[in-house]
């Protein structure tokens, strides 16, 4: 359990953990694991060290969120549109530098 005290009261966060049974060997998946040390980690970061820590776990969350398909509209092709092979050439070298 979590629990912080500010100005005017308190805050806590609690995370529990609950077998579905008895006498099993139970195999906790890694990012579940994860998830609760970084529960742990956020609690111990520094009331400093907060502003950058939500900014990084927002981006990470942006990356890793895929878009709602809602928003995914596929394209429909209402006439078809006449096309020709014009003529083959070989692309000339892109120069490249490395440094």
């Amino acid at each position: 359990m979590f629990e912080r005290g500010f100005t005017g009261g308190r805050i806590g966060q609690e995370v529990t953990f609950h077998l579905q049974e008895t006498g099993t060997g139970v195999e906790i998946p890694e990012a579940l694991k994860m998830r609760i040390y970084g529960h742990l980690l956020l609690n111990l970061i520094p009331d400093k060290g907060m502003a950058e820590s939500f900014e990084t776990l927002a981006r990470i969350c942006e990356f890793y969120t895929p878009p709602p398909t809602h928003l995914l509209v596929t394209p429909r092709l209402e006439e078809a549109i006449p096309a020709t092979v014009g003529r083959v050439y070989e692309r000339p070298a892109f120069p490249l530098t490395e440094e």
